[in-house]
């Protein structure tokens, strides 16, 4: 029985290792392979049972019919090799069952139709139950066989999948010799043409040549695969483009792919294995001075585990290293050729720096522009006004309007320019506040109204009651936003109106502004906020413009956190939606309300003011003695502070960029002196066009007061002395 057992041991092994040989190419299983597996398993399983019936003694004499014999060598063949097919071929998880089913049928067909051929002196009768679980037992066996190895096909699962299947054919074998049962009968005959035990067991001794053939045809298939196998895998590290080399746990060479060949021919070493890394590095530092002192660090690197660096060799290419180990202690390397990805780097940074000084000198020009040519529009809006008080002919107030019109309209364009330059330079900050939702839109609107009433449009605007309030947010921008695509939408409006209405969903307020305008084209909409692009190049005729206000606009709404869509269609007029996350703080009527502009006729106010444009004093002093006051005005912060300290003054308005000593620097004198002789604060107001919020900041920490923009809005100007004066006692105190 042992021998029985040992035999069907070996025959299932390499039965197993051929099927996988035949299985392993998943797209396209193998089926010469395949068949040869099913039927070694089948010569062994007719092996094992035959080499049990030898050493089983029932007591009589025995011996088996040839046709019996043969026929159950010949099924028991066909059934294993349409037992495996069937095992790879047929769709999981059914495959399993087809496997159990097609394997007991076969290897049961074949030990019944053999013990069907035995031929004693005598009847045999058998236990059906045994016969039946016999059957069973193999099948089921033979399942747990396959659903093990597909689990997964490791050395350990395949031994306990072999075993199993010897389980399953021993145990079909055994388990149905139990339900035989021979009863002496001297009237049965045997027959003449039997085959003797000898003749058995040449037959045997046959069938284990053909298992010896067929273990070494699987040494062979297995040898043969792996050699593919290894060709396959030189070919594919020879075709890439990195140098790959292997090194054992002892720092020889065992692979190297073609580029590292070649790598090594450059340094004048023959690739040969067995070559250390430390002889390669030693000969990489000594004909190629680049490497020198590398080498040690190189290696302690190595014994530190993965490691990754750059290296520069002597023709100037630039080499990354790489390696990582290996489960038995060897190393991969891994040297990638990285000088074009080095030198495109480089030239990006150098590309980044020219084009970031490119944007810081453009903004620095813009800034620079913007605020020198606010000093002649100072001047002309400034005189404007100072105008618009005497009694004017009706001809000359509506030159003067337009004067007035036009200067501001250069204003708008100059924010824009300077807004622009803002955030490019990335120097844009918000000024969060306190502010009425009502009010922030009305100032725009009220802007806009008479233009459009001009061109006989309806201009209307309505806000929710939801959405009426005081927020928390940026107002100034807001109104920005918000006159943009006012002054756009009535701009390219000929006939009907513009709408404008507010709603709030939580802390996002919407602001819709719907006009009965000229429309877009889809492909004018995709261009709308581009920097100088209209959505038209003959409107630049028609209608005038920069292309700047929705630009800026666009850029100020992401940077409250908000956006900006549109739909317009050709002829009809167009929508946009501004959405923009507010916080609510309390319902309309709360927000603190707005001074009156002052009026100091009947106050001897002194004020010293500090200007050194000529044109800037001119309308400084013209605007003040309208509203009852007469400044006394110097050209320098030097000037200015000699002039502070030889009398006494109620405000102090104060230039920035001065010659000799400007604003900041003569503020902060008058702050030191002050504190030094324990004199009365005095107001200062810085007056001049750098207004950006860190601006404001800095004068505030020189100890200015407050702030006035140019050009300079008289009634602005005169709420900020207002406040100024209100506000000296507290300050004084805090002083």
């Amino acid at each position: 029985m042992a021998l029985a057992v040992a035999v069907c041991a070996i025959a299932t092994s390499t039965a197993l290792r051929l099927t996988m040989l035949g299985a392993r190419p998943k797209t396209a299983p193998h089926a010469g392979w395949l068949v040869f597996g099913g039927v070694v398993g089948g010569l062994g399983a007719w092996a094992t049972h035959f080499i049990a019936m030898l050493a089983y003694d029932p007591g009589l004499a025995t011996s088996f019919a040839l046709s019996g014999t043969l026929g159950s060598l010949v099924i028991v063949v066909f059934a294993g090799a349409i037992a495996v097919l069937a095992a790879v071929h047929t769709p999981k998880p059914w495959n399993i069952l087809a496997w159990g089913a097609t394997f007991s049928a076969g290897v049961g067909a074949m030990h019944y139709i053999g013990m069907a051929a035995l031929r004693v002196p005598g009847v045999m009768t058998w236990n059906p139950l045994a016969v039946s679980m016999s059957i069973a037992v193999g099948g089921l066996l033979a399942m747990s066989a396959l659903w093990i190895l597909e689990k997964a096909q490791t050395i350990t699962r395949q031994f306990l999948c072999s075993a199993i299947m010897v389980m399953a054919i021993c145990g079909l074998h055994f388990i149905g010799m139990m339900g035989l049962v021979i009863s002496h009968d001297p009237t049965v005959a045997m027959p003449a043409e039997v085959l003797d035990h000898r003749l058995i067991a040449v037959q045997i001794v046959a069938v284990m040549g053909l298992l010896v053939l067929a273990g070494a045809a699987t040494m062979w298939g297995e040898s043969r695969a792996q050699n593919n196998a290894l060709r396959l895998f030189r070919s594919v590290i020879d075709a890439m483009p990195q140098a790959l080399a292997y090194f054992d746990a002892e720092h020889r060479l065992v692979l190297g792919n073609g580029a590292y060949r070649r790598e090594l021919a450059g340094i004048g070493l023959v690739y040969e294995e067995g070559l250390t890394l430390r002889e390669i590095m030693l000969t990489a530092a000594t004909r190629g001075g680049g490497w020198a002192g590398w080498v040690e660090a190189g290696l302690e690197r190595w014994a530190d585990g993965p490691t990754t660096f750059d290296q520069e060799t002597s023709d100037g290419r630039i080499l990354r290293l790489e390696s990582n180990r290996t489960d038995n202690g060897g190393s991969i390397v891994v040297f990638t050729d990285i000088t074009d990805l080095t030198r495109q780097a480089e030239d990006l940074v150098v590309a980044r720096d020219l084009s970031e000084a490119a944007t810081r000198a453009k903004s620095s020009f813009l800034a620079t522009m913007s605020h020198e040519l606010r000093t002649p529009l100072n001047g002309v809006l400034g005189m404007a006004q100072a105008m618009a008080a005497h009694e004017l002919s009706e001809p000359q107030r509506e030159r003067l309007e337009v004067m007035q019109q036009s200067g501001k309209g250069l204003l708008l364009i100059l924010n824009d320019v300077l807004d622009l330059a803002k955030i490019e330079a990335g120097k844009v900050e918000l000024e969060i506040i306190e502010f009425d939702l009502a009010a922030a839109v009305a100032a725009p609107h009220s802007a806009l109204a008479a233009l459009a009433k001009e061109k006989g449009l309806y201009f209307d605007v309505s806000i929710d009651d939801a959405a009426q309030g005081t927020y928390r947010g940026d107002p100034a921008r807001l109104r920005q936003i918000i006159y943009n695509l006012l002054a756009n939408a009535v701009k390219f409006t000929l006939e009907g109106g513009v709408r404008v209405s507010i709603h709030r969903q939580g802390d996002v307020v919407e602001f819709v502004i719907a006009d009965s305008g000229i429309g877009m084209t889809n492909e004018q909409v995709g261009r709308l906020f581009q920097r100088f692009v209209q959505a038209d190049a003959s409107t630049t005729r028609q209608f005038g413009g920069t292309g700047l206000g929705l630009a800026v606009s666009g850029d100020l709404t992401r940077l409250m956190g908000g956006a900006i869509t549109v739909e317009s269609t050709m002829g009809e007029g167009s929508r946009f939606t501004l959405t923009l996350p507010l916080q609510r703080l309390c319902d309309a009527g709360h927000a603190e309300p707005v001074r009156a502009a002052p009026a100091f006729d009947d106050l001897d106010l002194q004020i010293l003011a500090a200007e050194d444009n000529a044109t800037n004093r001119l309308v400084l002093k013209t605007l003040l003695e309208h509203a009852g006051v007469t400044p006394v005005i110097v050209e320098d912060g030097a000037q200015a502070v000699e002039a502070w300290a030889a009398g006494d003054w109620d405000v102090i308005l104060m230039d920035v960029h001065m010659p000799v000593m400007d604003g900041v620097c003569a503020t902060r004198e008058i702050r030191r002196r002050e504190l030094a002789t324990s004199r009365p604060r005095t107001p200062i107001i810085a007056v001049t066009a750098n207004a950006m919020a860190h601006h404001i900041e800095e004068y505030r920490m020189a100890g200015m007061d407050g702030h006035v923009s140019k050009p300079i809005d008289l009634a602005l100007l005169l709420a900020a002395i207002d406040t100024a004066l209100a506000d000296a006692p507290a300050l004084a105190m805090e002083a």
